[in-house]
């Protein structure tokens, strides 16, 4: 009996070790794509701001003014 417990307590350690490395990429991955939705953002106003017809896309892109908003659009038009 002691042993089954002990083995539990184990895989419990290493399951949660692993939802930690998880949590940490996940948190990387979010700060990646935020930059590469910013960078997008600023490459889509510069090509808009040539052209005389925006998007409106890129508009509402643009006006976003936080990270978690663009990521929201983004999640919404992306068929993940």
């Amino acid at each position: 009996m002691r042993s089954r417990v002990e083995d539990l307590q184990a895989q419990l350690d290493k399951a949660l070790k692993e939802c930690a490395r998880l949590r940490e990429e996940n948190q990387r991955l979010r700060i990646l794509l935020g930059m590469s939705l910013e960078k997008d953002a600023e490459n889509k106003l510069f090509i808009d701001s040539r052209s005389s017809n925006p998007t409106p896309e890129t508009e509402l892109v643009t006006k976003q003014s936080s990270t978690k908003q663009k990521i929201g659009f983004v999640s919404q038009s992306v068929p993940w």
